[in-house]
């Protein structure tokens, strides 16, 4: 057997796993630092021609659709495709919306009754999670009637006021 075709096994077996983008596959055989580069770019594009990967349109959908299933954002599933040589999919913020509202139920059992203190700790471990602002406004929004996004605000007015006081101070 030819270190061509040992290359070719060992690609299949990665893909019998699980999906891979070509990038990743060229990744993980330079890893074993047994096979020249050369003979992993030629194997590779055997594997490809043979059809044996999925377009990179589908695999970043079904990347992307994993991934949403496990409550990540939309930041950090742009950041993973883009890690695996895949193109970014387009921002569904219903899937987001719905990412969010299932992370807040694991961290809030009880996430209806959240104070402005609670909020404001939802805000900031969805935001360390990469959840785009707005969406998260809408989520706690849902929480209660008066939303997060007018406390807030009056937050931002305040602090500023304060800040722009004591720097005229000195």
């Amino acid at each position: 057997m030819s270190s061509k075709e040992s290359i070719l096994h060992i690609i299949a077996d990665y893909l019998a796993r699980r999906d891979h983008s070509a990038k990743e596959i060229k990744e993980k055989l330079a890893q074993k630092k047994i096979y020249e580069p050369e003979k992993i770019n030629e194997a590779v594009q055997k594997a490809i021609d043979q059809k044996w990967f999925l377009p990179d349109d589908e695999l970043s959908a079904k990347v992307a659709k994993s991934l949403g299933l496990k409550n990540k954002s939309y930041f950090f599933i742009i950041n993973y495709l883009k890690d695996k040589g895949l193109p970014a999919v387009d921002f569904s913020e219903e899937i987001e919306l719905q990412s969010i509202q299932n992370y807040l139920i694991k961290k809030f059992k009880a996430y209806q009754n959240l104070d402005f203190e609670d909020k404001q700790k939802a805000m900031r471990l969805l935001s360390s999670r990469g959840f785009q602002r707005e969406t998260c406004y809408k989520v706690l929004g849902m929480v209660k009637d008066k939303g997060l996004e007018s406390e807030h605000s009056n937050y931002d007015i305040n602090y500023d006021i304060n800040y722009d006081l004591n720097y005229d101070l000195d």
